[in-house]
């Protein structure tokens, strides 16, 4: 969508959304509109220019990426580090296994706890999709300014610590780190 195109969408959404709500916060509405296009476009621009041609997946990277942030991790930990689904951990792990890239260690001492670790090969592909990354973030950021990007990183962070409950007040896990696969 080109940017004339965007924003006339912007304005009719807005135009809606006061028509099923006269108190409708429309700038706030705006602001969560391109969140979500943003996520989506710079998610896709990530598997597309990145993961694919490398036979990769953003969740596996994702997955590889908390692991050598954070060392080896339980399944529950690395679904909340990788913000991975608790769902589909178990699918991303087994491929990455298959792969060699991840290695599966149970506890002797509790059988039902399994700690998760990167092979050789894991880390080295995990450093060099990380490249991958950084220069793609960069080319993604050339437009901002230092102190525009760490208001952006701080605006991102202030949104995920003040989610609001859900309905049952029951909170998904709070992804600790950034979706940046």
């Amino acid at each position: 969508m080109h940017d004339s195109q965007a924003l006339q969408y912007e304005r009719r959404l807005q135009e809606r959304a006061l028509e099923v709500d006269p108190h409708a916060d429309v700038d706030g509405n705006t602001a969560i509109l391109n969140i979500l296009r943003l996520a989506n476009v710079v998610g896709e621009d990530f598997e597309k220019h990145i993961h694919r041609p490398r036979g990769s997946t953003r969740a596996g990277f994702k997955v590889m990426l908390a692991v050598w942030v954070m060392g080896p991790l339980s399944q529950t930990d690395l679904a909340r580090y990788s913000n991975v689904t608790a769902a589909s951990i178990s699918s991303v792990l087994n491929k990455l296994e298959r792969a060699g890239m991840i290695q599966r260690t149970r506890s002797e001492t509790d059988r039902r706890t399994v700690t998760i670790e990167l092979t050789e090969a894991g880390t080295e592909s995990t450093k060099e999709l990380y490249r991958l990354h950084l220069a793609r973030e960069a080319a993604w950021l050339d437009g901002l300014s230092t102190a525009e990007k760490v208001l952006l990183a701080k605006i991102s962070r202030d949104l995920l610590s003040h989610r609001p409950s859900l309905p049952d007040d029951s909170q998904p896990t709070t992804p600790v780190s950034a979706d940046i696969g």
